[in-house]
């Protein structure tokens, strides 16, 4: 390829981007391109290898107002309804999991919202960073795997991730479980709000 058209591709990645994050995107395409030679990807692969690495996402929650515990959970439902089901990856470990309907009305039921309440968060704050899982799970880092506590034969382990975040002021660390299925691969499994403490 020449030196012209590869300017000419590369250029329209970047019009195409809003991010550093997005570019790279972009390039990733580019490399995938079947009538590109190797010696243009290992260019393209090259630049890419000279961006500065992604700045990671700040997790802002600003909550206002008292709503229903009915009203909460149909909002949950509606803003997570697109994702059921849906491929989810972990940056860090590369593990894709699902939200299934299982998971959701987990993460929506009294017992998951209670472990929040108990840790000094509200029922509209629990629900506000829910809403928000997808993103969570993406950028969580795995804290710990340990065997089902309840020795159930389809489950292979249960995982905890923790990501850190800032909901009214407050610095907190968001809980996702995720059960290794045998049938079903990871499946998220709950949601629950802590205290920002040193991570385990």
């Amino acid at each position: 390829m020449s030196a012209a058209a590869l300017r000419y591709h590369i250029k329209a990645a970047l019009n195409k981007s809003a991010s550093v994050q997005d570019f790279k995107m972009q390039l990733n395409h580019l490399v995938q391109r079947q009538d590109f030679d190797n010696a243009t990807k290992a260019l393209i692969r090259e630049l890419e290898g000279g961006l500065p690495p992604d700045e990671p996402p700040n997790f802002n929650y600003n909550t206002q107002g008292t709503k229903s515990y009915t009203d909460l959970r149909r909002d949950l439902k509606q803003n997570l309804m697109p994702i059921l089901n849906q491929d989810i990856k972990n940056k860090e470990t590369g593990v894709i999991a699902r939200i299934s309907g299982t998971g959701l009305n987990k993460i929506s039921s009294e017992k998951a919202l209670n472990k929040s309440l108990e840790n000094g968060f509200t029922k509209e704050e629990h629900f506000k960073v829910g809403a928000d899982i997808k993103a969570l799970f993406e950028n969580a880092r795995l804290g710990k795997t340990h065997e089902d506590y309840k020795g159930r034969a389809d489950i292979k382990a249960v995982h905890r991730y923790f990501t850190e975040i800032n909901i009214n002021g407050k610095k907190a660390q968001a809980k996702i479980t995720l059960k290794e299925s045998v049938q079903q691969g990871h499946r998220i499994y709950s949601l629950e709000l802590e205290e920002l403490s040193p991570l385990p």
